[in-house]
């Protein structure tokens, strides 16, 4: 079975879609694409934390209330425009590790970088409506020769511009280097490559990773997780 946000919700309680609504700023910030949900739900997450303590929940008692807290990020998202499949592939590694926590401290800890990530992944969505046509063209060079190797000085040369501009300009608008770019895009095709049923070895050459043992750590750093654990997770 593919894991999903809505599979690992049913699993645990109700529908996620006729969970309670949690009345909280953070999630009237992240509607509004306010910077401030980030602090909001700090807030929230604090004492969400603390009563889960002293209350003595349960670790899965608590998942089933994190993912609760989740689903209404989600819905905010979908709501913005933005689809669960995209949600799910983003967020993928990051519900793996929340479902294999195992104590309320670890559980506390992924529940809380999960839905940082989601509001992040949220607010980054409207930074990059607004991209420069400079790094329009890179993200669409990037896309068109995600199977070839990608360098900054090829790149910069097929668009006419130094590699020093092109680097500068890209980490400023993008908060990221190009070469990171590039290795969580080829990382993302990798998982698409994987369900598929390409091999460990044939996905390696085929995105042109220097070796193997070069495409699982770079897929270990990337998402947290090996490419055979992902396997074993999406079933």
């Amino acid at each position: 079975m593919k894991h999903t946000l809505s599979s690992l919700i049913s699993i645990r309680g109700p529908s996620y879609l006729n969970s309670a609504r949690i009345k909280h700023q953070f999630i009237q910030d992240l509607r509004n694409l306010d910077p401030r949900a980030y602090e909001s739900f700090e807030s929230f997450f604090k004492e969400f934390s603390s009563t889960a303590i002293m209350n003595q929940d349960s670790k899965e008692a608590l998942k089933t209330m994190g993912l609760y807290i989740i689903c209404q990020i989600m819905g905010v998202m979908i709501s913005s425009g933005i689809e669960e499949d995209e949600i799910n592939q983003e967020l993928l590694s990051d519900f793996y590790l929340l479902d294999q926590a195992e104590d309320v401290s670890s559980t506390l800890e992924h529940l809380r970088k999960v839905a940082l990530h989601m509001i992040d992944y949220s607010l980054s969505r409207r930074r990059n409506r607004s991209h420069s046509s400079v790094i329009e063209q890179v993200v669409q060079y990037v896309t068109v020769h995600l199977e070839e190797k990608i360098t900054l000085q090829e790149t910069a040369e097929a668009m006419n511009y130094s590699a020093s501009y092109l680097s500068h300009k890209f980490r400023s608008e993008m908060e990221l280097s190009f070469s990171a770019y590039v290795r969580m895009r080829k990382i993302e095709r990798s998982k698409t490559l994987l369900m598929e049923g390409y091999s460990i070895e044939e996905v390696a050459e085929r995105l042109c990773f220097s070796s193997a043992s070069h495409f699982i750590s770079s897929f270990r750093e990337e998402l947290n997780m090996t490419p055979r654990q992902f396997c074993r997770w999406i079933g």
